[in-house]
């Protein structure tokens, strides 16, 4: 309970400079830029099949509260932005963020229990590097551009 709670202070932050004040379609492409950040740095370590099971498993988990995500599918690369899209315009602002928020604490609690916490301070620490700079925009996939993620994710 108390590492699901670190999680959600972690996300909690990366709420407030990422999703607060900003418009349907920058939301979707800043959890997305995030839920694949963390998706790259945890598939460091672990390997894809497993990457994918547990993403798999945290949108399934996800998608009971949130129908958001229910019928999103995972690539090599993560989430894409694509599918988000549509769906999260049907979503009133608050209920978009609180979905945005559950998915991803769920994507760090899960890969937190199944690793024994080992990639936890990495994984928070990539959430912390994401905060938006400046407006700056994201590819439509939401990834950062090779400008933006220059000397970000080496840990």
């Amino acid at each position: 309970m108390q590492a699901e709670q670190e999680h959600a202070r972690a996300v909690a932050d990366w709420q407030k400079k990422a999703l607060a004040n900003y418009p349907s379609d920058r939301q979707v492409d800043h959890f997305c830029h995030a839920f694949n950040t963390i998706w790259r740095r945890a598939g460091r370590t672990l390997g894809e099949s497993t990457l994918v099971a547990i993403g798999d498993r945290a949108l399934f988990l996800a998608g009971e509260h949130y129908r958001l995500f229910s019928d999103l599918t995972l690539t090599e690369e993560g989430i894409q932005s694509a599918q988000l899209r549509q769906k999260a315009d049907e979503m009133s602002p608050p209920e978009r963020e609180k979905a945005f928020i559950h998915a991803l604490t769920r994507f760090l609690t899960l890969l937190g229990s199944l690793t024994a916490e080992i990639l936890t301070p990495a994984l928070h620490a990539e959430l912390r590097n994401l905060a938006p700079r400046n407006n700056a925009p994201l590819h439509p996939d939401g990834f950062a551009s090779d400008a933006d993620e220059e000397g970000q994710n080496e840990q």
